[in-house]
Order: C-alpha cells, then sequence, then structure tokens
C-alpha cells in the first residue's frame, strides 16, 4: 500500500509539470534545419535524386512515423514530433522500471526526474528526427534482455531480438549500443547468473547478427564518403568528459546528501520505518499494519513465522505468498523483493533475501522471542537495542509499534549485482567513449551529441545508481522530488513563455523574408545549411527543390532565390563578385537569408565589394541562430552594422 499519498501527489503533479513545460509546450515551434529535411524526405521520398550527396540521410525507418502523423492530422511541426513524444514517454517509462530493478526498487521517480534534468533527454521529446525512436528501441532492447536473462522465456528473448535488428536501421550511427546488450548478457552468463543456457543465447544473438547483415553492408558503403559529411572539429578530452554528464552525478550526489540532512533535521515520519514485530501468540509477523493511520490496522499479515515443534523458533514464509505492493501506479517499484521485470522472483533464494526491501512489509521474520541479533538479513534501520539514544517504540491503539528513526538514514544493503552496475555503467560510457575513439581513429569526426544520444538515460541510471549509496529508503522521494524542482527550473526555459525546442527560427524568418522581398524582383541570397553543399555537389545551377534547400521547400520564400554553398569556395566568391554588379547592384534592396554563421561570412564579404558602395545593412530581427540581413541604397532605410558570424548549425 502506498504509505505516502501526499508525497507521491506531489511527485505526480511536479511529473506532469515538467512534461507540460519541457516536452509539451515546444512542440509547435519552429523547426530547426534537420527537422526539415525529415520534411523534405517526407514529402519528396527517399530516391529524390539530390540525396545523392548524402545518402544517409533517408537510410532510416523513422520517416514511417512522421509520414503517418501528417496522414492523420496534417502538416505541422506539432503533428511530426508528435511521433518522438510518445516514444521517449516509453522510455522514460522503460527507465523508471529499470531503476526499479536494477538499482533500488524505490529508485523509479528519482531516475525519472533525473532524464528530466538531461536537456538532450528532453530536446528528443519534441525533435522530428530519429533519435527518440533510437532511445526508446535502446531501452526496450535493454528491458527485454534483462527479462530474458531473468527468466529464459522465448518471448523476451524474440523481443529483444527485434529491438536489436531495428536500432541499427534506425540511425547508421547508433552502432556501438550492441556492445552495451554484449558486455550484460556476458557479464551474466559468464557467472552463471542466468538461466539463460548459452545454446539459447547463440540462437537469439545469431538472429539479431544475421537481421543486421544488410546494414552492415550498407553502411560499409558509405565509409569512403565519411568525410563529406563531417560537420565537427575533431574532439578533445574536454568535450568527452562534457558528454559524460558528470554535472548529472555530482548534482545527484548532492541532492541525496541534502534530501538525508533535511530529513534528519526535521524528523522522520513513522511511514517512512515502520517495523514488522509480532502480533499475538502466534508470532504472526503484521508488518502491514505497523503504519499508523493506515487505511487498514487490521489487515492479514502478508508473512507468517512458521513455528519448529519444541524451539519457538520461526523461518519465512514461502516466497509462494502474495505480499501487497509498495508502491502503486506508472512508476511503482512493485514487490518490496528484488524480481525480475516480469514479476518473477530470482533465481536463488540466497540473492532474494540478501536483496529485499529492509523498509517494505513483511521482510524480516521475527518473533516476540526472537533475537534481534540473529534475524537475517539484518535490519540496517532498526536502532541498536544497546544504543542509550534510540527513542522508545511508540505504539498505538490497533498498531505495531514503529521503528525508532534514531538510524534511518544509513544507506539500505540493496545493491546491485555486479552485472547491473556493468549494464548502468555500459550505458552510460559506451557510446560517446566509441564515437570519441572512432573520431580520431578515422579522422572524420562524428562526435555529435545528437550521435551519442543513447546515452543518456545510461547517464540517469549511473547519477541514480550513484545516489543509491546514500539513500535510506523514506529517502528516495524527498530527493527525487528535489531532483524534480532542480531540473524543471533549470531547464524550462523560463525567459519566454512558449519556450522553442532550438535557437533556430526559420519560420518566422521566412516570414519576414517575404515581407521584405514582397517585389518579386528582390535578390535574396540564401547559403545552404548543409555542410554537402559544396562544389562539385553545389552550383549556382542548383535545381530546387532539393535537400540541400530543404528549409526552402518548407518556409517558402518570395523574390529572386539565389543559391550560395554552404561555406567560402573560390568557386563562391567567383559567383558572388558576378552577381554583385549585375543583380546587386541595379536592384534598390536584396537579402542575405541563411544561418548565422554563413550570412555572417557574406554579409560581412558583400559589404566590402566596390559595387556596393554606398549602400547600407542591418540585422533585421532576432531569429536565433538564424539571421536576415537587409542591403539598401536608401540610407535613410537602413544603417550599417558589423557583428560577428555566429556558429553554423547546420549537419544531419
Amino acid at each position: 500500500m502506498n504509505r505516502r499519498p501526499g508525497l507521491s501527489l506531489c511527485l505526480f503533479c511536479l511529473l506532469a509539470v515538467s512534461l507540460i513545460r519541457l516536452w509539451l509546450m515546444p512542440l509547435g515551434s519552429s523547426f530547426w534545419v534537420d527537422e526539415t529535411a525529415t520534411a523534405f524526405v517526407v514529402h519528396y521520398g527517399a530516391r529524390h535524386p539530390s540525396f545523392a550527396a548524402a545518402p544517409q540521410v533517408p537510410a532510416s525507418i523513422y520517416y514511417v512515423l512522421p509520414a503517418a502523423a501528417e496522414r492523420l492530422l496534417g502538416f505541422s511541426e506539432a503533428a511530426y514530433r508528435l511521433p518522438s513524444l510518445l516514444l521517449m514517454a516509453v522510455a522514460l517509462w522503460v527507465v523508471t522500471r529499470l531503476a526499479a530493478r536494477l538499482i533500488h526498487p524505490r529508485a523509479a521517480w528519482f531516475a525519472a526526474f533525473a532524464c528530466l534534468a538531461l536537456n538532450g533527454f528532453n530536446d528528443q521529446a519534441a525533435d522530428a528526427r530519429p533519435y527518440a525512436l533510437g532511445t526508446a528501441t535502446a531501452t526496450l532492447g535493454v528491458w527485454f534482455l534483462v527479462r530474458w536473462l531473468d527468466t529464459a522465456r522465448w518471448r523476451d528473448a524474440w523481443a529483444f531480438a527485434a529491438m536489436g535488428a531495428l536500432l541499427w536501421r534506425v540511425h547508421l550511427l547508433f552502432a556501438p549500443f550492441y556492445l552495451v546488450f554484449a558486455a550484460y548478457a556476458l557479464a551474466r552468463l559468464g557467472r552463471g547468473k542466468s538461466p539463460v543456457p548459452w545454446r539459447q543465447a547463440a540462437v537469439i544473438f545469431s538472429a539479431v547478427v544475421l537481421a543486421l547483415l544488410p546494414v552492415a553492408f550498407g553502411a560499409a558503403g558509405l565509409i569512403g564518403h565519411a568525410t563529406a559529411h563531417v560537420i565537427v572539429a575533431p574532439p578533445t578530452l574536454r568535450d568527452l568528459a562534457n558528454s559524460l554528464k558528470y554535472g548529472l552525478l555530482l548534482v545527484s550526489g548532492a541532492g541525496a546528501w541534502l534530501a538525508v540532512r533535511i530529513a534528519r533535521r526535521f524528523g522522520v515520519p513513522a511511514w517512512s520505518l515502520t517495523a514488522p514485530t509480532t502480533a499475538g501468540p502466534g508470532g504472526l509477523l503484521a508488518a502491514g499494519s505497523a503504519e499508523p493511520g493506515g487505511p487498514s490496522a487490521t489487515r492479514e499479515p502478508t508473512h507468517a513465522a512458521r513455528s519448529s515443534a519444541g524451539t519457538g523458533s520461526a523461518e519465512p514464509a514461502g516466497r509462494s505468498e502474495t505480499r501487497e505492493p509498495a508502491e502503486r501506479g506508472w512508476l511503482a517499484a512493485g514487490s518490496a523483493e528484488p524480481v525480475g521485470l516480469s514479476g518473477v522472483a530470482r533465481p536463488t533464494e540466497t540473492e532474494d533475501r540478501s536483496k529485499r526491501d529492509p523498509a517494505e512489509p513483511g521482510v524480516w521474520p521475527a518473533t516476540a522471542s526472537a533475537d534481534p541479533a540473529q534475524v537475517w538479513p539484518p535490519d540496517p534501520l532498526a536502532a541498536s537495542p544497546a544504543d542509550p539514544m534510540a527513542p522508545p517504540p511508540v505504539h498505538a491503539p490497533g498498531l505495531s509499534p514503529a521503528r525508532p528513526p534514531a538510524n534511518w538514514d544509513r544507506p539500505l544493503t540493496v545493491r546491485p549485482e555486479p552485472h547491473d552496475s556493468i549494464l548502468i555503467l555500459s550505458w552510460w560510457l559506451f557510446p560517446p567513449v566509441c564515437l570519441f575513439a572512432i573520431s580520431l581513429i578515422a579522422g572524420s569526426s562524428v562526435f555529435v551529441s545528437r550521435y551519442y544520444s543513447l546515452s543518456l538515460a545510461g547517464a540517469a541510471l549511473a547519477a541514480t545508481l550513484w545516489a543509491s549509496r546514500s539513500l535510506a529508503a523514506g529517502a528516495w522521494k524527498p530527493a527525487a522530488a528535489l531532483l524534480g524542482v532542480g531540473a524543471l527550473v533549470a531547464a524550462g526555459h523560463w525567459t519566454r513563455l512558449w519556450p522553442a525546442h532550438q535557437r533556430s527560427d526559420w519560420r518566422d524568418a521566412a516570414r519576414e523574408v517575404r515581407q521584405l522581398a514582397a517585389d518579386p524582383a528582390t535578390p535574396v541570397i540564401c547559403p545552404s545549411p548543409f555542410v554537402e553543399a559544396r562544389p562539385p555537389v553545389w552550383s549556382a545551377n542548383y535545381r530546387l527543390p532539393g535537400f540541400l534547400y530543404s528549409h526552402l521547400a518548407v518556409y517558402p520564400l518570395a523574390g529572386r532565390i539565389l543559391l550560395f554553398p554552404f561555406n567560402d569556395s573560390p568557386e563562391a566568391e567567383s559567383y558572388a563578385a558576378q552577381i554583385a554588379g549585375t543583380t546587386l547592384g541595379p536592384a534598390r534592396r536584396f537579402v542575405i537569408y541563411g544561418g548565422a554563421g554563413q550570412a555572417g561570412f557574406w554579409w560581412k564579404w558583400l559589404a566590402a565589394r566596390p559595387q556596393l558602395a554606398g549602400w547600407g545593412s542591418r540585422r533585421i530581427g532576432e531569429f536565433g541562430d538564424v539571421t536576415v540581413v537587409l542591403f539598401s541604397k536608401a540610407n535613410s532605410e537602413t544603417r550599417t552594422t558589423r557583428e560577428a558570424p555566429l556558429e553554423s548549425p547546420g549537419g544531419q
């Protein structure tokens, strides 16, 4: 039974507010440049000739989701992002279940808010790109893998194989995550900690490998063109450190410590430290009635002590007895003993007894005559009988004595198994470390945060694992509440009412350009935001619509469109010098519209041309990392301005 309805309600409300602010409210904001590529794939198909410059872009099973959303809801930013939001909700739920299974039965809330404390995790929920599908597929793959290795059931095995077969088809750079699956399986099978026979494991992993062979052949064909798609500089050790989200671990550890100190300062309610005690001459363990003010003070005991003839000793009831779960709801930990995700108990009684939650009802066998020193497992929360500072037990009519809170903040003896810790740490470390190594070895950097986004759920679980070293049973929910409030404050973008998904406001920028270039003869210079827009792929006669200018297909412009490449080149400067005298000079005004880096470069370059001497220029509006610059002959209309260009948002 839930013994903390008030705190649980507060946590549900905090979760709801967080999801509304962090996930729902950004849905209607402008696409960023890669999301316009998603719309281009949906509208023009993966076989469009312009994708010859970037064949990896449409090579994902993800695009069926926004296509289905558009058929159902029509074209809009929110409709395209809705599948990602639903997928991230699934991923969040699975992470909480894994936290309860791998770390502690009460760790679910803490893991949920640890996920929401990561901006990258939240961004996936409002992103019309494959990363949310990848996160959901990876977390489900881990979930089914753990279930399979707990129970040896074929249905869980094939479910894991299906997730494994899908993950690499979501994004080619998700390949390092297969090392996470392999590390956990080998850690359990190699140590004999799973009922799965090696023959069954060989069948399942062979099926995954065979299913991935076509993807591997396709990926091999792209290796020779990798340098054409590099969008970032080679990573440094500092970049690697930042990718590990060590700040979340520090905050989680500090939050756990703070929750313990706050609870110690203001005292501990009896509901957090109920004790199983005897009830009546039969030596029944009436742990369920130990909570004062509980809904049912006369509940049947969940565990019975079976008296041995002539000794009066007791042993715990068998595992087949039914016990009341400690928590309910979608974030509930379920049973008080650590069980497999399917609800099946651990294979051995030794593991069951050593991993049970001491704060849950009916865990410790005891009788009226039992010596506390002989009870196993020992109670890490109970005050020592010899402790003179321990307060006496509190009795209430019809209730069992409540356990004194003298040592309430001691960490529980519930500790993850070594192989469970291996799973969490490999999930956290392998994706960024592997991409870091590939970038250095291959010389083509793929160290981009969204490419190793699968590690974010692992980082949240690692933070929860770290906090578990400090938190007692009664402190998990207060610590989760502190973390949730901090995550909402830090990640809520409170400087504006409706937060944007990204800093790229292509929609409003295009609207402004349409007003400035209402005359069809007004030149509009459009540098491509995609790194592949370089000669010879790019040319001034590039045919629209095309992938290199996907944003123009989604947010169309007015005026006379002049296509520029992604960055400077001799061909680009020759073309710009030509049109400066023949096209731009005779016009009354012209506009530069593009990513801040590209638009800023051409702003400064054109302002220095002798053909445009006497012209004024100024930035129009604020559109994040999208820049709109107006050049005009009328000095009364413009003022000359020079600003340093910002970083380009381009990439796949």
